[in-house]
C-alpha cells in the first residue's frame, strides 16, 4: 500500500471564490467565550451517555451530564456531577456504571520550579449503580485498559515518584510506574508486574496477559523493546533496541495479526519520512512496508472504534497534510464505510470520527470539528443519527472561514508548507496576521482553530508557516532546524516572513497591513519580528513568549538527554536572544503573559519589559492574572480580556494606523 502520491513538491496557489464578497460586521468576543459541550462518551454497555458541558454558572467549572435513553432513544436526564472546589478536566468510562473523572484545582499564585507548583489534581471514580463518589486509592495513576472479559477489573498504572510523563529520568532515580488489577467491586488492587528500568511501558491483551515492553538499558543506553511469545510462558525475548542519540523513530503500536510474531512499528527504517512497517519480531527485522508516503510522515495509528470486543486492534493509518486523514487496512474496510457514512450526514463535515462505541455495536458517539465547524458531538442509536450539541453555540459555520493548505519557497530554497485562512467576508488584499505555532518541534494540523477563526472573522488573513523544525515532513526538514546550528530567529524565522511576501505576490496580501501573533515558541517568534530589518510587519503581539532562550533551556538542560538533549540545547544556545538584542525593536510591540505560567516562567517578559522601559521604546503590555501557559486554564473572563485587548491592538494600534 506505498503511496507514491507525489515525488516532487510543487507549489499550491490559493484563489478565491469571488471578489464581489459583502462585508459584514465581525461576531461580538462575547460569541467566542460561550461554550457548551466538551466530550461526550457511553458507558460500557450504551446505557448510559456522558457529556461533559462547561458550567454556565460557575466559571471555570465543567458539569458532566449523565444521560439515559427512553424506548425512542430520546435522552432523559439521570443526574447531573460537578465538583465544588476542582475544575472537570475529562472523564473516562471503566465500566457498564462506573467512570473516573481527572480534577484539577489551582492552590497556589506562583510557581515552584519548572512545569510545577501551581496546581494540584486528583481522581475520582464515580459508581451511577451506588450512587456514590470513591477516591482512587492509587499514587499518580493511569488507566491503562479494560479488561473485556471481566466486567468489574481494568489494569492501572501507579508512579510512586510522582512522575506521569511516560518518560524514564536517570538522574533523579525514577522509574515509570507499576500494573496492577483493579476491582471496582472491592476497590482493590492486585499486583501484575513492577516496574524495571528493563521492563516498563507494558502492554496488555484483553485478557490482562503481558504482551510487549519496553524498557531501558542504562549500560548501553539503548531503548529496549521485549515481548512474551506465549502468554502462558512469562519469559520475555527481545525484539529490538534504539539508542537515545538515534533521531530514526522505532515506534510499536500493536500485534499485526496476518503473521505470526509480528508486530505493526511506527519507523524511519533508513527513510526520510516516518511509515508504518510490519515487524518481525522473531528475527529481529523489518518484513513489509504497510503503509507511507514520501510528502508527509505517518503520524499514527487507529485502533478499531470497538476497544471492547477488538481490544487493541490496529485498523488503519492516520496522517495529515490538507486534513487529517484516516487510511483504514482493507480487512477493516468497514470502520472506514462507517466513518464515511457517518461524515456524509454532517454538514461541513471535516474530521469526522467515531470517539466512543458500545460493547454491542449499537450506539455511537461521533465527534466532527473542522475550520467550519467548530467541535460537535452526534450519537447514533437504533438506527437515529442525533445531534448532541457543540463547543461554540453561538458560532454559526458561515461566520467561520476556510482553512487552505499551501506550499511556498523559503530563501534558500527549501519548500514550506502553511495553513492560511481566508475571512470569508471582505476582498483581498487582506491585512495579514502570520500566527506561528508554539514548540517549536511539534505537529500542527489543520481544523478548527478558535485563534485563527476569530482573526478571520475580523478580517485578517491568517497564515499558519510549517516553519523547518515541525515534524510531519520527515527528518531532514525537522533537523535542519539545529543539527548544524540554530536556525532559531535565522532561518526559521526567514520561513515565516517568506510566507507572508509569498502571499503579498499572489496578491492576497496587503504588504503595508501585516503583524506577527503568536504563544509560547510562537510568542519568541513575534518578539524576534519585532527586531528584523528590513522590516516587512507593522507590529508584533508576542504571548508568553521565550524572551531569554538560555533562562529556558536552564530550566531543564539536565532533565533532558539523548535526541531531546540535542535538539534543545543546539537549539536554544545558539539561538538569536530578544533580551540581549532589545534595543532592535522597530515597530509597536505587544506583550501578553499570563502570570502562573509554569512552561515559560514570567520572568520572560517582566524582565524584558524593564528593558523596553528603560529603552523607552514603544510597547504594550498585559499581564493576566490566574492563568498558566496554555489556554485551557483561561476562564472566560480572561479570554474576554485576551480577546479584546488582542483585537483592538491589531486594529487600533498596529502600525501609524492599525491594521
Amino acid at each position: 500500500m506505498f503511496d507514491s502520491i507525489r515525488t516532487v513538491l510543487t507549489i499550491a496557489t490559493l484563489s478565491l471564490v469571488s471578489t464581489t464578497i459583502v462585508a459584514k460586521d465581525p461576531l461580538p468576543i462575547d460569541a467566542w467565550l460561550e461554550t457548551d459541550v466538551v466530550a461526550a462518551s457511553l458507558s460500557h454497555d450504551g446505557t448510559y451517555l456522558g457529556v461533559l458541558r462547561e458550567d454556565k454558572e460557575r466559571e471555570g467549572h465543567r458539569v458532566i451530564w449523565v444521560y439515559t435513553f427512553d424506548d425512542e432513544s430520546n435522552l432523559v436526564l439521570h443526574r447531573r456531577i460537578n465538583s465544588t472546589t476542582m475544575r472537570i478536566g475529562a472523564f473516562t468510562w471503566l465500566s457498564d456504571t462506573h467512570f473516573i473523572m481527572g480534577l484539577r484545582q489551582q492552590v497556589r499564585n506562583r510557581i515552584d520550579g519548572f512545569n510545577q507548583g501551581v496546581y494540584r489534581g486528583k481522581s475520582q471514580i464515580v459508581d451511577l449503580a451506588e450512587g456514590e463518589f470513591v477516591a482512587l486509592p492509587i499514587q499518580n495513576a493511569g488507566i491503562e485498559h479494560p479488561l473485556p472479559n471481566q466486567a468489574t477489573k481494568l489494569i492501572v498504572s501507579e508512579d510512586t515518584n510522582g512522575s506521569r510523563s511516560g518518560r524514564r529520568t536517570i538522574g533523579d532515580g525514577s522509574f515509570w510506574h507499576s500494573y496492577y488489577e483493579f476491582d471496582l467491586a472491592t476497590m482493590r488492587k492486585k499486583l501484575l508486574l513492577r516496574a524495571k528500568f528493563m521492563l516498563q511501558d507494558v502492554r496488555f491483551d484483553a485478557d490482562g496477559n503481558p504482551e510487549s515492553a519496553a524498557g531501558f538499558d542504562l549500560d548501553s543506553l539503548e531503548s529496549v523493546y521485549q515481548y512474551r511469545p506465549d502468554p502462558n510462558d512469562p519469559t520475555w525475548v527481545e525484539f529490538g533496541r534504539s539508542h537515545i542519540d538515534d533521531f530514526e523513530s522505532f515506534v510499536p503500536v500493536g500485534i499485526d495479526h496476518n503473521k505470526p510474531h509480528h508486530e505493526y512499528v511506527i519507523a524511519h527504517n533508513g527513510q526520510d519520512k516516518q511509515a508504518l512497517w510490519s515487524y518481525d519480531k522473531k528475527n529481529r527485522q523489518f518484513s513489509e512496508l504497510v503503509y507511507g508516503r514520501n510528502d508527509i510522515d505517518v503520524l499514527g495509528t487507529i485502533n478499531h472504534t470497538n476497544r471492547l470486543e477488538h481490544y487493541g486492534e490496529v485498523a488503519g493509518v492516520v496522517t495529515l497534510k490538507d486534513r487529517v486523514e484516516y487510511t483504514f487496512f482493507p480487512e477493516h474496510d468497514m470502520e472506514g464505510a462507517i466513518h464515511n457514512q457517518f461524515a456524509s450526514l454532517i454538514e461541513n463535515a471535516f474530521t469526522t470520527r467515531v470517539v466512543s462505541v458500545s460493547r454491542d455495536g449499537q450506539s455511537m458517539v461521533v465527534r466532527n470539528s473542522g475550520p467550519k465547524a467548530a467541535p460537535s458531538f452526534y450519537v447514533f442509536r437504533q438506527g437515529r443519527f442525533n445531534y448532541l450539541g457543540t463547543l461554540l453555540p453561538e458560532i454559526e459555520s458561515d461566520d467561520l472561514s476556510e482553512t487552505t493548505y499551501i506550499e511556498y519557497p523559503a530563501r534558500d530554497g527549501l519548500t514550506i508548507p502553511g495553513y492560511v485562512t481566508t475571512p470569508v467576508h471582505g476582498e483581498p488584499p487582506f491585512p495579514l496576521i502570520v500566527m506561528p505555532h508554539g514548540g517549536p518541534f511539534v505537529t500542527e494540523g489543520v481544523g478548527f482553530d478558535p485563534w485563527a477563526q476569530l482573526l478571520a472573522n475580523n478580517g485578517f488573513m491568517v497564515l499558519q508557516p510549517q516553519y523547518r523544525g515541525s515534524h510531519n515532513y520527515g527528518l531532514n526538514f525537522y533537523k535542519t532546524a539545529f543539527i548544524e546550528k540554530s536556525e532559531a530567529g535565522y532561518a526559521m524565522q526567514d520561513d515565516k516572513d517568506d510566507g507572508a511576501l509569498y502571499l503579498i505576490e499572489q496578491g492576497l496580501v496587503d504588504p503595508d497591513r501585516m503583524a506577527m501573533f503568536g504563544w509560547s515558541y510562537g510568542g519568541y517568534a513575534a518578539l524576534v519580528a519585532s527586531m528584523r530589518t528590513p522590516q516587512i510587519y507593522q507590529c508584533a503581539v508576542a504571548g508568553a513568549a521565550v524572551s531569554d532562550p538560555i533562562m529556558q533551556v536552564n530550566y531543564y538542560r539536565y532533565r533532558v538527554d539523548g535526541v531531546q538533549k540535542i535538539e534543545q540545547l543546539n537549539a536554544w544556545t545558539g539561538a538569536f536572544s530578544p533580551f540581549r538584542e532589545v534595543a532592535k525593536v522597530n515597530v509597536p510591540l505587544f506583550v501578553i503573559h499570563g502570570n502562573n505560567d509554569q512552561r515559560v516562567p514570567i520572568d520572560h517578559s517582566r524582565k524584558l519589559i524593564r528593558k523596553l522601559e528603560d529603552l523607552d521604546i514603544d510597547h504594550k503590555y498585559l499581564e493576566i492574572k490566574g492563568i498558566d501557559h496554555f489556554s485551557d486554564t483561561m476562564k472566560k473572563s480572561h479570554l474576554k480580556l485576551f480577546y479584546t485587548e488582542l483585537i483592538s491592538y491589531l486594529k487600533n494600534d498596529c502600525g501609524p494606523e492599525g491594521l
